[in-house]
């Protein structure tokens, strides 16, 4: 049998703000929009498209748990979103 962790629960040093949450809310559309193309819709994606979405993940988790500048991945979120929001086969 194996044997659970105890569970962990992470709460944000503080509160977020309207504007952050949007752009959480875009960048983490950016991540869905690829991945859904990457199982469903094109056959490779690319890599840097792939380490820019690593890239946006950890722009939120840092801005949630850390106080960071927001304003370096709006632009990077935009792009992958306009590459991969749109596909259709």
């Amino acid at each position: 049998m194996t044997q659970r962790l105890p569970a962990v629960t992470l709460e944000p040093e503080r509160s977020l703000s309207k504007t952050q949450v949007k752009y959480f809310k875009d960048f983490l559309s950016a991540v869905k929009w690829m991945g859904n193309a990457g199982s469903h819709e094109v056959d490779v994606l690319n890599f840097q498209d792939f380490v820019g979405a690593l890239g946006l993940i950890e722009r939120v988790l840092k801005d949630m748990y850390l106080d960071d500048d927001l304003e370096t991945f709006k632009e990077l979120a935009s792009e992958i979103s306009k590459t991969y929001g749109k596909l259709k086969k």
